[in-house]
This record gives structure tokens, sequence and C-alpha cells, in this order.
């Protein structure tokens, strides 16, 4: 027949639940009573590494003597604390367009003479189901080319949307604004001024009206135009080859870049932080305190995209990119929980425009 159990009953604020099922009246001897429950913790001490759940049987019947001892019965059920983060970024603008015949000066006064702000923001978001006490964001931004000039240019130090819970600091703080420009503030993402389509018409021979006037001969304006055409036709094939060869490098250093990237992805993955031992990069470390489930915090670097750079070094294609990386530091309880680290990529890709992806 089914076990039917009391409901269940708490006398005060710190005392137990108890509940009393009623298996059998009478229970025949040699018998047996299979029944499950299920238990659903709530407001859980994450200080207690364990609930004790006690058990015990009697019988409104006498029992032998010194048959008592298998009555009660006591299981711990390990209280177990996990947390997820969740990491996400964006880059804004989406899309940037640059044109080589815009170079910006070469001694700038103003930020805004260097090129076009760029953002990245990140946001740290703790899935749960537990809080945690403590957590790391480290980024790794692209300051610098390979050849030293500047690539992304720091305009600012790191914007946080709430500084009670996160706080962020540059460990190379010369990289901040390196060359002292007066800085305008914007601090929104803005089409650059020197940002247009760069479509130069093809050239074309124009018609000399009065020299075909002297060659009214048939054979020799046929002979005019045949050679004509058979130049184009070089020019062209020049072009198309001129075209291949640059396609096909670029082609190189884009496959080339990506698989940088991958490794230093796979790098920081493995080491569970992110690092700059570089000298064209800056590391951004922020330390995020207590986050409950679904909270999160917000993080957005700002900079101007060198477009010299960009020109000097006749790069039409290229991956930039920032590398962030989060961790959980410190949980409640459960020291033994290591959960793993969250990291993203931001990309540029450029092909002669930077589109931020």
């Amino acid at each position: 027949r089914p076990i039917s159990c009391s409901p269940q009953s708490k006398t005060g604020k710190d005392e137990e639940y108890i509940f009393v099922c009623d298996i059998g009246n009478p229970l025949a001897g040699n018998s047996e009573a299979k029944f499950g429950f299920r238990l659903t913790g709530t407001k859980v001490d994450a200080t207690d590494e364990a609930i004790e759940i006690r058990m015990s049987v009697n019988s409104s019947s006498e029992e032998a003597y010194g048959r008592d001892h298998d009555n009660e019965l006591t299981v711990r059920v390990p209280v177990e604390i996990k947390a997820q983060l969740s990491l996400v970024g964006r880059s804004t603008p989406e899309q940037l367009d640059y044109s080589i015949r815009n170079r910006t000066p070469s001694d700038p006064i103003f930020d805004s003479e260097i090129g076009p702000v760029v953002s990245h923001l990140y946001q740290v978001i703790n899935r749960g189901p537990s809080a945690i006490s403590g957590a790391s964001l480290d980024i790794i931004w692209p300051s610098f080319a390979e050849n030293g000039k500047h690539l992304l240019y720091l305009i600012d130090e790191p914007q946080v949307n709430d500084a009670d819970k996160v706080k962020c600091r540059v460990k190379q703080a010369q990289n901040i604004n390196p060359d002292s420009l007066t800085i305008s503030n914007e601090h929104i993402p803005t089409p650059s001024a020197i940002i247009y389509d760069d479509q130069i018409p093809m050239q074309h021979y124009e018609r000399e009206e009065h020299v075909r006037e002297m060659y009214d001969d048939y054979k020799l304006r046929r002979r005019r135009m045949q050679i004509r055409s058979e130049h184009m036709t070089r020019r062209r094939k020049i072009k198309r080859s001129h075209k291949q060869m640059l396609t096909d490098q670029r082609r190189i250093r884009v496959v080339q870049a990506k698989d940088n990237m991958k490794q230093a992805v796979k790098m920081a993955k493995a080491a569970g932080k992110a690092g700059c031992n570089m000298d064209n990069c800056t590391h951004i470390e922020c330390d995020i305190r207590r986050l409950n489930e679904d909270e999160f915090v917000l993080v957005e670097i700002y900079a101007r995209l060198a477009v010299n750079t960009l020109i000097d070094n006749n790069i039409y294609e290229a991956d930039i990119s920032s590398i962030g990386i989060a961790k959980i530091s410190a949980l409640p309880s459960a020291p033994r929980y290591n959960p793993p680290a969250q990291l993203v990529a931001l990309l540029y890709f450029m092909d002669k425009k930077v589109c931020l992806k």
C-alpha cells in the first residue's frame, strides 16, 4: 500500500525540519517497506561542508533487547557550490573604412588626428547558481604594431559600470596617451572625418579628334585601334598580375595572423590567465568583487586606430585583436571547485578597410 508521510514541520527558525512516515500498521514479520522521498535545499548555509539527514524507526511493539542498534541512520549530503562565469565582448563600431590617401598629421596635437575612435566592451556575468566572492578579468590590448608604431592608441583609463564591483588598472600605465595629446573626451565611437571610400577611377585614353581627322584612311585608323587595344590588354594583364600577387601576399599574412591568434588563445586557455610579455601590447587587470547569480560588470576600453601605421606598413588585410580572459578567484566555500576560465578574442579584419568583428 502507499506510504503516507506527515507534512514537514519546523518549530523555530533555527530548528530542523521533521516529518514522519507510516510504513505499515501492522508491518508483518520478515517483511519490508520500500519507499523514497525527494528533498530540496533552500537557504543552505554555504559555510557548511555537508547537510545531515538523520533517520530513525520505532514501533509501538516492544523490540528485543539489544536489537535496536540499527534503528538509526545518518546520511551526509555534501554541499557543492558551483558558479559559472560568462564573458562576452563587443567591438564598436562594427566596421571602419580607411583611405590610403588620407594620411593624418605626423605630429598630431589632438587625439582625433590619429584616427577614428574604436572601443571594446567586455561583460562578465555570473551565471550561477552560486554567488562568487571574487573574479579576475585580464585584457591584452594591441597598443603597437610590430615595428613599434602606434596601432590602437589608448586614450583613457578603462571605463566600468560599477566602481564598487570592479576596479581596473593598466600595468603599462605609460601606454595611456603616450604622446600626451589633447584628448577630445568623445568616448563614443564616431566615424572619423578622414575615413571614406578610396575608389580611384580608371584612366581612359581620350580620343583626339584632330588626329583622327588627319588619318581618314580606314587601314590606318584600324591599325591605331588595334595598337590601342593591345596596349590596354597589356595594362590589364599587368594590373591583374600585380593584384594577384598582392592578394596572395595578403592571404598569407591573414592566415599567419589567424594562426598566431589561435596559438595565443590556446596558450591563454592552458595557462588559465592572460599575460603581456611583448613590448607591443598592454596588459589591463581588473579585480571583480562579489557577484550574485545573474549579476554582471562591464569594462570598456577606448582607443584611436592609428591610420598612418596602416598606410606606412601597407596593411590592406590583417587581424587586429584584443584578448580577454575571466576567471573565478574566490567562492564563499568549496575550495576544491575550480571552474575553467572564459576567454574571448575581439578581432578587427582589414581589407582596404577595417572591419570590427
